[in-house]
């Protein structure tokens, strides 16, 4: 198994260098190979944290640099055309911490284990928790949770959560097929995999609030653009995944 960690990073100029070094610590751990690879969007301040780690570190990171944001589903789109060649999995997480690095063994046992294409960190079956999550940010996503697993044939309880390892499989059917700018990204690619066949599961996982730098998103803007996905997406409960799509929780 090989990694590539594609993570966007907006202004988190405080938290990447932590976050590369407790992700490669985690990765060795496992005896796995990993590659991570940053779309760097804003202050430049992080690039310069890269530069510095990657003088005392390696395996080295590798990084794009944006001075404007590009939206989360367009910096994941360039990120997910640049994995590395030779990887066979591709991770995706918050650049803020809000995920943590060190619960990465979950997810390899769960696919090993389950056989699923993608899993996902939840922080709503038995064993997730959120630590200091804004009243109004979890409200939001409970509330996008329940009504698309009312509309949706997809069942897990946390489509909206950005930690997950994916097979690259998933990335060269799905990678590119999304349109959303904004968070509801995490939400729309889901459902494109699991119409296109791939076997989705979740473990639980501990989301703690980030340590520094500020949350980048607007509660109306992101609940419109959720609604929106429902629209684009067709995906009405009726629907039926091709091939052997599934969903289940593994706790």
């Amino acid at each position: 198994m090989k990694i590539t960690a594609v993570i966007p990073a907006y202004n988190e100029q405080e938290s990447i260098a932590e976050l590369s070094h407790r992700l490669q610590a985690s990765v060795c751990s496992l005896h796995i190979d990993v590659d991570i690879y940053f779309v760097i969007q804003g202050d430049f301040a992080a690039v310069t944290e890269l530069e510095e780690l990657n003088k005392r570190e390696a395996p080295e990171v590798r990084w794009s640099y944006f001075p404007e944001p590009l939206g989360v589903g367009p910096a994941f789109g360039y990120g997910f055309q640049r994995i590395a060649p030779d990887c066979t999995h591709v991770l995706t997480m918050d650049a803020d911490l809000n995920h943590q690095p060190e619960e990465l063994s979950k997810f390899v046992t769960c696919m090993d284990a389950d056989g699923a294409d993608i899993v996902v960190g939840s922080r709503y079956i038995p064993g997730g928790t959120m630590e200091g999550m804004p009243f109004w940010k979890f409200g939001l996503s409970r509330l996008v949770n329940g009504f698309f697993s009312y509309t949706t044939a997809l069942k897990i309880r946390d489509k909206t959560s950005g930690y997950r390892l994916m097979k690259r499989a998933v990335i060269d059917a799905v990678g590119t097929n999304t349109v959303s700018r904004g968070f509801e990204f995490y939400l729309e690619f889901l459902l494109h995999a699991f119409k296109a066949g791939f076997g989705i599961c979740e473990v639980p996982i501990i989301y703690k609030p980030r340590l520094a730098g500020v949350s980048k998103m607007r509660k109306p803007e992101t609940l419109i653009h959720y609604v929106g996905v429902l629209w684009r997406t067709h995906f009405v409960r009726s629907g039926e995944p091709h091939g052997r799509g599934f969903s289940r929780r593994l706790s």
